[in-house]
């Protein structure tokens, strides 16, 4: 073997393989649903035939690229593989790029959990708890620690940058362990959750039935409710329940669990946290 030809062999055996990322950043990948809603609408279609509704040539190795990245924000599932592999968007990939409400608190929530969904997207903003620091110190990570390629690294970061600006994601906002449980339910179960916690915002469930007293607030009957104490004197009122409203009321509660734990400069002075 040559010299010339070792040396490309060797340079192709050491080539770094960059850790899987989206080739594009979330806006982009919104506008590419938009494309594919008024093409098949809910419907499943080859992926072959992604790269004509996106204006490519066929088979674009650039429109795969997409359809991966697409698939790394939560926006398209797909099925199958090889010539029978087939796309289609996810309910989420529906909502955000159909015409959004983009002053709902839910569209900005779903958008934000897209923005993070890939992994190399979320284990950053982990890493540095939504404060993030100067490119340089951002390279140095993903080239050292994640094995990251250099030449593609700055691609990367400000495909980044402009994901996280476009979701409006700012230092407060984090992944939220309790969605995650919820989101691995089965989607029936999901939205019975949903509808749950829908029903318990306004107003509080209470029996139909209660005793009228002079010396306070009405309070249910014994047999209705349940007077469940806490560590703080305070007594929290629980409505007697079959069994999957139980289940469903513990999907509740973790989906409130941010709101409803109380955070360390929230406690009074001097009182230590509870663990």
């Amino acid at each position: 073997m040559s010299d010339e030809s070792k040396t490309a062999s060797e340079t192709k055996r050491t080539r770094t393989r960059s850790p899987a990322y989206p080739a594009i950043d979330l806006q982009t990948a919104l506008a590419r649903a938009s494309a594919l809603w008024a093409k098949i609408n809910r419907h499943a279609t080859p992926v072959d035939a992604v790269a004509g509704y996106w204006g490519y040539e066929a088979k674009s190795s650039k429109a795969m690229s997409e359809v991966s990245a697409m698939i790394k924000y939560g926006l398209l599932g797909d099925d199958g593989i090889g010539a029978s592999r087939t796309i289609k968007l996810t309910d989420i990939g529906i909502k955000l790029s159909y015409s959004p409400d983009t002053n709902s608190q839910e569209h900005w929530a779903e958008l934000k959990k897209a923005a993070l969904s890939p992994t190399i997207h979320r284990d950053i903003w982990e890493r540095y708890q939504g404060n993030l620091p100067d490119d340089a110190l951002i390279r140095r990570h993903l080239v050292v620690d994640k094995k990251f390629n250099e030449q593609y690294v700055d691609e990367f970061i400000n495909q980044f940058r402009r994901t996280i600006e476009f979701a409006k994601l700012s230092s407060g906002d984090t992944i939220d362990d309790a969605a995650r449980e919820i989101d691995s339910q089965p989607a029936s179960m999901t939205q019975k959750a949903q509808d749950f916690r829908r029903a318990t915002v306004q107003p509080p469930l209470r029996p139909t039935s209660v005793y009228e007293g002079n010396s306070g607030p009405s309070i249910a009957p014994a047999s209705e409710e349940l007077s469940l104490p806490l560590e703080n004197g305070k007594v929290v009122r629980v409505p007697k329940m079959t069994e999957d409203d139980y289940i469903l009321f513990l999907e509740t509660l973790q989906l409130w669990k941010r709101r409803i734990i109380i955070k360390p400069q929230s406690l009074g002075a001097g009182e230590p946290e509870k663990e």
